[in-house]
């Protein structure tokens, strides 16, 4: 038995013609650490510490995003459990894949002086969105 303690947590489900699999996945983003990922799969928990690497490459501030992140919803997305910041972009992660890793997507627009420890968590709901379409296609929306 597991305890779970924040609500970044997801659940995902994948099937071919011989056998269904599920999977449930909680992330855990303690600030300047290592992210932490609790994955149950084939009936038992397993711990792991998956790396971050930006979408398309680049330099990223993985300290300053362990920092920032405070996941607000998951969202299951083909074989992927999206964690996602509305202040900072989402975080793709494999809950399948025996060693998994973070694949981050900023937010391509964000709203000017839009501040999550000012304005709460509310704010954010109204002007950015992430979800998934009925072509199976993520799509992210900032008003």
């Amino acid at each position: 038995m597991r305890k779970l303690d924040c609500l970044d947590l997801g659940i995902l489900r994948r099937s071919n013609e011989l056998r269904q699999e599920l999977a449930v996945a909680e992330l855990e983003m303690i600030r300047s650490e290592q992210p932490k990922l609790c994955v149950w799969r084939s009936e038992r928990w397993e711990l792991k510490w998956p790396p971050i690497f930006p979408v398309g490459g680049g330099n990223l501030d993985a300290d300053k995003l362990t920092w920032n992140w405070d996941t607000d919803t998951v969202i299951a997305f083909g074989n992927y459990l999206c964690f996602v910041d509305y202040y900072n972009g989402v975080l793709f992660c494999d809950a399948f894949d025996d060693n998994p890793k973070l694949l981050y997507l900023e937010f391509l627009c964000k709203i000017p002086g839009l501040d999550r420890f000012y304005h709460g968590r509310a704010w954010s709901d109204v002007y950015q969105n992430v979800g998934v379409t009925n072509n199976h296609e993520i799509f992210m929306h900032c008003s």
